[in-house]
C-alpha cells in the first residue's frame, strides 16, 4: 500500500479512486504559481518535493521539479498551454512527459486524444506521446432511481457559471418559447452569471444579451446563482432532465451527476459530450456543426459575431423544446431513457470499477520506479 498524492479539486473528484481499496489517497492542493506570472506556465504543478507521498497523480498539471513518479490525467490537449508563446512551454512540457519520472498519461475521452494529436501534429515524438495515453473516463457512484416522472410538468436543471457559453441563453429563450406555447416546464439555472468579453465563446459585446437576460423574470424561470454541489446534486435530483446546450465543454460533469441519479441529460452533440450521451438512450442530443476534432466549427473563427451566436441559440432553443414536447406527450419515453442513464453509468463510469482501474495502473507506476531506483 502507497500513498498518492492527488488534487481537491471537483473535476478531480472524477478522476481519481473514489473509495480506495489498495491504497492511500490524500487529496491536497497542488498549486501552479507561476500562471500569474505567465499564462502558458498554468498548468505546471508544484508541491512540497520532500512531503510524505510515493505518486503524484495531477489533473491537467505537468510537474517540472520533483524525483517521485507521477501520472497525469487530461481533459483537452497536453500540455494544455495556452497565451502569448505557448510554444515555449508546450515544447518543454511534451519533454517532460517523456521523462521516466512519468508512468501514466490518461485522457478522459477520445475527443481529448483527438485534440492532443492536433495539437502536436508535426512533433516528431508524436507517436511515443500517444502510445503512452490511455483513456480512462470519468467516475461516479451510481445511485438507485431517485428521480421519477409519469407525466404533468417537466422541471429542467442548467448549471454552468459561464452563462452563455454554457447553455444559459439557449435555456431563457426555451423557457420563452415554452410560455408562450403553454408547455408546462420549469427551468432552474444555477449560475453565477458570467458572460461577454473574455469568454471565447460570448459576443464581446455584453449588452447584446441584455433581451435575453429579462427572461429570467419570467415564471417559468428560477434562477438560484451559485451553490454547493451538494444543492446542485439535491436540485438535480428533484429535475427530469439536466440541460447543458453547451457551444464547447471538455466534458460536461453535471451531466454525470444526473445519469448517475437516472437524471436524462438534454445536451449538444459536441466535444466528448456524444460519447456517452447517446441519443434517445440515456438522453437527447442537439445538433451542432463539429470540425474533424468534434468542436463547434465556428469556434475556428473568433471573436464570434452576434448573428452567428443568435441563430445558434435559436435552433439550439427549438430543437430542444421539441424534444421535452415529446417527453410531455409520452411520458414512457422518459422512463426509458433514465433507466438508459442508469444502465450508461454502471457500465461505463461506475466509481467501484474504475476505481480499482485507477489504483492498478498506481500499483504498475510504482513497481516501474522501484525497479529503475
Amino acid at each position: 500500500m502507497a500513498t498518492v498524492l492527488v488534487g481537491r479539486h471537483y473535476p478531480d473528484c472524477f478522476n481519481t479512486p473514489r473509495r480506495p481499496q489498495a491504497h492511500i489517497i490524500v487529496r491536497g492542493r497542488i498549486p501552479a504559481p507561476f500562471g500569474r506570472f505567465w499564462r502558458s506556465a498554468d498548468n505546471v504543478g508544484f508541491w512540497n518535493p520532500f512531503g510524505v507521498f510515493d505518486l503524484v497523480h495531477t489533473f491537467n498539471k505537468i510537474p517540472l521539479w520533483t524525483n517521485k513518479p507521477w501520472m497525469v490525467t487530461f481533459e483537452s490537449i497536453l500540455p494544455r498551454t495556452l497565451g502569448p508563446k505557448q510554444e515555449i512551454m508546450r515544447d518543454i512540457l511534451r519533454e517532460r512527459l517523456l521523462s521516466p519520472q512519468c508512468k501514466g498519461i490518461i485522457a478522459i475521452s477520445n475527443y481529448a486524444i483527438r485534440r492532443t494529436t492536433a495539437y502536436l501534429a508535426g512533433w516528431d515524438r508524436l507517436p511515443e506521446l500517444l502510445s503512452m495515453i490511455e483513456m480512462i473516463p470519468p467516475n461516479i457512484q451510481p445511485a438507485e432511481r431517485v428521480a421519477e416522472y409519469s407525466g404533468g410538468p417537466l422541471k429542467v436543471i442548467f448549471i454552468g457559471n459561464h452563462f452563455a457559453r454554457k447553455g444559459g441563453i439557449v435555456a431563457l429563450r426555451m423557457a420563452r418559447l415554452a410560455q408562450a406555447a403553454g408547455l408546462p416546464i420549469h427551468f432552474h439555472l444555477v449560475s453565477s452569471m458570467e458572460y461577454g468579453a473574455g469568454i471565447y465563446t460570448d459576443c464581446r459585446d455584453p449588452n447584446a444579451y441584455d433581451a435575453d437576460l429579462e427572461a429570467l423574470t419570467l415564471e417559468n424561470v428560477t434562477l438560484h446563482g451559485r451553490l454547493s454541489n451538494t444543492a446542485v446534486l439535491e436540485l438535480i435530483a428533484a429535475s427530469h432532465f439536466v440541460l447543458l446546450p453547451t457551444l464547447h465543454d471538455t466534458y460536461g460533469y453535471s451531466l454525470l451527476e444526473g445519469m448517475s441519479l437516472g437524471v436524462p441529460s438534454l445536451a449538444t452533440a459536441t466535444a466528448a459530450i456524444p460519447e456517452f450521451v447517446k441519443d434517445g438512450e440515456n438522453g437527447f442530443l442537439l445538433p451542432l456543426e463539429n470540425d474533424a476534432t468534434g468542436d463547434w466549427i465556428e469556434l475556428s473563427h473568433p471573436p464570434l459575431q452576434w448573428d452567428i451566436l443568435d441563430r445558434t441559440y435559436d435552433a439550439l432553443a427549438e430543437a430542444a423544446l421539441e424534444r421535452l414536447n415529446r417527453v410531455l406527450h409520452e411520458p414512457k419515453l422518459w422512463k426509458s431513457l433514465s433507466e438508459g442513464a442508469l444502465h450508461h453509468i454502471r457500465a461505463h463510469h461506475d466509481a467501484e470499477i474504475i476505481g480499482a482501474r485507477l489504483e492498478k495502473k498506481y500499483s504498475a507506476a510504482l513497481d516501474s520506479a522501484r525497479r529503475l531506483s
